[in-house]
């Protein structure tokens, strides 16, 4: 069955489909504004790892919220819309982050509050990490260098000394047995976020 696209002024369809819960609907709003947003935020950021969590803060936010999005209108608009708020909210606490540490540091309590959005997103965090760490050795290495240094598969064949196939199997092995597990706690929208869908 063919998926929802995204359409100047209709996406009912898809709004519907999203807000009914349906995760492939939604990682094809993800790709088609992850798009635009993310040089969005890297204006404000100036730093690549921020950026990416206003990108994912950003569609989490819409995904809790995905009820109302049938009602909306004009999705270009709501969507960034959003994004301008994640983008204003970053700025705030940039600016009041010293002040924050310092009532934190007197009242020995955490500087920010925790919301339920970050108590799903160091959830999630903590899974992948746990899937990682799991992962025999040559796979994790293969998988740390193609996420967290951004190596291609013939650069990590080369890098290794194994063929670029046994790397883009290792990288796909690695991505199912994260994918299983966020699945499994009930937060595979956190896979849409943290790496795509595929």
């Amino acid at each position: 069955m063919a998926l929802p696209e995204i359409h100047p002024h209709n996406n009912k369809e898809l709004l519907w489909d999203i807000a009914e819960g349906n995760e492939s609907s939604f990682a094809v709003l993800y790709r088609h504004y992850a798009r635009t947003l993310l040089p969005f935020f890297r204006k404000f950021t100036r730093d690549e790892s921020s950026a990416n969590d206003m990108l994912q803060n950003t569609f989490l936010s819409i995904w809790l919220d995905r009820a109302k999005l049938p009602d909306i209108e004009n999705l270009d608009a709501f969507i960034h819309k959003v994004a301008a708020n994640r983008a204003y909210t970053w700025m705030a606490k940039l600016r009041s982050v010293e002040r924050l540490d310092a009532i934190a540091a007197s009242r020995n309590v955490p500087a920010q509050d925790i919301t339920y959005q970050e108590v799903l997103f160091r959830e999630a965090q903590k899974l992948v990490q746990e899937a990682v760490d799991a992962m025999p050795a040559k796979r994790k290495q293969i998988f740390q260098l193609y996420k967290e240094k951004g190596l291609k598969y013939n650069e990590i064949a080369t890098e290794l000394n194994i063929s670029a196939s046994t790397a883009r199997n290792a990288v796909a092995a690695a991505l199912d047995s994260i994918r299983a597990r966020l699945v499994e706690s009930g937060l595979y929208i956190f896979f849409i976020l943290f790496f795509g869908s595929r």
